[in-house]
């Protein structure tokens, strides 16, 4: 795993040993399906022992993540579980500051917390890291985050009276991110070049622009795959379940499905124009290509409005190019499904270095 990225998933709650051995399960708590993946390293690479996306009502929380952790069968054997939370609530953020150690780094930050945060620095769990410890400039680049203490302890709240202790807990856009870092396509492994990973998820859609493998930018866009639903309803009555089904195979509804998504498409991509110009002016790098990932990626139509909209190019990802399964997963229906579960894959890639 990349150092800093290392460091950042350490981030809110307690990491594990670094001596624990066996399998990771990611567990990706969406608002409209859990999804999870069971990780083992082995001499060739990375091996999926288990996964499942299971439909949420966005009422039964306890009911889906039963059936995960039924599936998992880890009340037989225990592994590791490690989750996350976005959206409201959490904050990423790189400022500038004055160049030093990293203990004295968060020596200040803990006093001076509150210039940076838009929340009490005794409601959130914050931390910060050093992005170019080796830099010899005076000034050098540092990452906030920041997660409400209602918020992660909800989440351990949820898991715990189902049976299940999380053994960490981070942000969404770090799992991401770690995927990225640790798995990228054949076709960019060796490449610098900014790349801006865009996860349009169930709620909230995240933009990271990456150098490299090193997160450079990061926000949180409020348009997601809800808001395609609540279209879909609104021009054909289609209510949220069977919307899920006719988004990603249309059929007859083919019309109905592209208004829905150029409408939300439209706005969510002002939004993301408005940040590539933001970055590109304060930080005087161009952004060279675009990955799509999340709940919505794989919505008809969604890459073929991206592809339309910028002239930076849409480059594929297959998050699970190179991780092998056990006998009786279909590898083919997991690259399939990869863009929706790439938050999982991050998860679970946690512990590995």
């Amino acid at each position: 795993m990349h150092p800093f990225l290392e460091n950042y998933f350490k981030l809110i709650k307690r990491a594990l040993p670094s001596d624990r051995q066996g399998s990771f399960i990611g567990l990706d708590m969406g608002l409209m399906s859990f999804r999870a993946i069971e990780l083992v390293r082995r001499q060739s690479g990375f091996e999926i022992l288990r996964w499942k996306i299971e439909p949420f009502d966005g009422v039964n929380e306890k009911a889906a993540l039963s059936k995960i952790l039924s599936s998992f069968e880890i009340d037989k054997n225990p592994r590791p579980v490690l989750t996350a939370v976005s959206g409201r609530g959490t904050l990423i953020r790189y400022i500038d500051m004055p160049r030093m150690s990293l203990a004295d780094l968060q020596k200040a930050f803990a006093i001076d917390a509150d210039r940076y945060l838009p929340f009490p620095k005794n409601t959130v769990y914050i931390d910060s890291f050093i992005l170019d410890p080796e830099g010899k400039d005076k000034k050098m680049a540092v990452l906030i985050v920041a997660a409400k203490k209602e918020l992660i302890d909800g989440r351990i709240k949820i898991l715990k009276e189902c049976g299940l202790a999380a053994d960490a807990v981070t942000l969404g856009p770090v799992a991401v991110a770690n995927a990225f870092a640790a798995l990228p396509a054949s076709s960019f492994e060796k490449n610098e070049k900014m790349t801006a990973v865009i996860d349009i998820g169930d709620a909230v859609s995240n933009l990271m622009i990456m150098g490299g493998k090193t997160p450079r930018f990061n926000r949180d866009i409020f348009i997601g795959v809800q808001e395609i639903l609540k279209r879909l309803e609104n021009l054909a009555s289609i209510n949220a379940t069977d919307g899920r089904q006719v988004l990603q195979v249309p059929g007859d509804k083919a019309d109905v499905v592209r208004q829905a998504v150029d409408t939300i498409m439209a706005n969510l991509i002002a939004e993301i124009r408005l940040s590539f110009d933001y970055f590109v002016t304060e930080k005087n790098i161009q952004i060279s290509q675009i990955v799509l990932v999340g709940e919505g990626a794989s919505i008809a139509g969604v890459r073929k409005f991206f592809e339309d909209s910028f002239e930076v190019p849409l480059i594929s990802w297959d998050s699970f190019e190179k991780v092998s399964v056990v006998t009786g997963i279909d590898k083919e229906e997991v690259r399939r499904l990869g863009s929706r579960l790439v938050t999982a894959l991050g998860l679970a890639l946690n512990e590995y270095d």
